[in-house]
């Protein structure tokens, strides 16, 4: 296997080949934002409310509509929100 013209092994090969792409994942997190909410792509309707929760490993959004309803998807909030007609941005 040659990599810049440099003759390595195959071992060696693709450990460079899973670095280059781990770094680039890591550029795209940062650019994108960490996080369930960083990548979320709309506001939501007034009175609707989100709440975070913590458990031992992970961080939750939960969704609060006034009805008490709870949504702990975004796709399902954007279902709801088409079906109920409200006019967003997706």
């Amino acid at each position: 296997m040659t990599q810049h013209g440099v003759d390595i092994g195959r071992k060696a090969f693709v450990k460079a080949r899973k670095e280059k792409e781990t770094e680039r994942g890591k550029k795209g997190a940062v650019a994108r934002g960490l996080g369930f909410g960083s990548r979320q792509k709309f506001v939501l309707p007034a009175q609707w409310t989100t709440e975070e929760r913590e458990t031992s490993s992970k961080k939750r959004k939960i969704i609060l509509l006034p009805g008490k309803n709870k949504y702990h998807n975004f796709q399902h909030v954007k279902d709801t929100i088409k079906e109920r007609g409200l006019d967003l941005r997706f």
